[in-house]
């Protein structure tokens, strides 16, 4: 079964995830989003910049708020435009001044009260370097120390599996809670 968005139109800017994607209407110029099966009208301005992730897609506002589409509704992540941020699956990670928030499931919520100076986002997984040099994990809302201060070279998260690559060129694996020497 086929949809037509619009027809007699050469080109159309837009944006796809695995399960959405986000257009700009060549009628009125506004941001148009194609979720199961259904067309909503999300914004009258269509933003610069859309961010795809998985289950959702970030945008700025013409206010300037920070917003996120996801299971068909639009939120509000930040009334206001931050630093940066970084669209990582089905998580956003946002610098906001020096502080390191996380938007999850419709909610914004501050995980670290400075920004770490390395991180990994992946699979519903945040893990990062905390400012003592210990290595934290941020899953489903809960925050846990994995490591403590190892010389940490690289971080990669896989499907909830962490590799911690260290400096000495030892790799150390954190699964479910617990931390494996291969």
């Amino acid at each position: 079964m086929f949809l037509t968005l619009a027809s007699l139109i050469t080109d159309i800017p837009f944006t796809a995830g695995m399960d959405m994607v986000a257009y700009q209407d060549p009628s009125d110029h506004g941001l148009k989003v194609f979720f199961k099966g259904d067309v909503i009208d999300l914004e009258p301005v269509m933003p610069e910049k859309i961010t795809m992730g998985k289950g959702l897609f970030t945008y700025i506002d013409r206010s300037g708020a920070l917003k996120v589409f996801q299971d068909g509704k639009s939120h509000t992540a930040l009334d206001f435009t931050p630093d940066e941020y970084f669209v990582k699956d089905s998580l956003m990670v946002i610098k906001d001044k020096s502080l390191c928030k996380l938007y999850h499931d419709g909610l914004t919520e501050t995980v670290l009260p400075y920004w770490p100076s390395m991180w990994a986002a992946r699979w519903g997984t945040f893990a990062y370097i905390d400012a003592n040099g210990s290595m934290g994990v941020w899953r489903s809302g809960k925050t846990s120390t994995v490591m403590q201060r190892e010389p940490i070279k690289a971080i990669s998260i896989d499907r909830g599996l962490i590799m911690i690559s260290l400096t000495n060129n030892a790799t150390k694996v954190w699964w479910k809670g617990e931390i494996y020497t291969p």
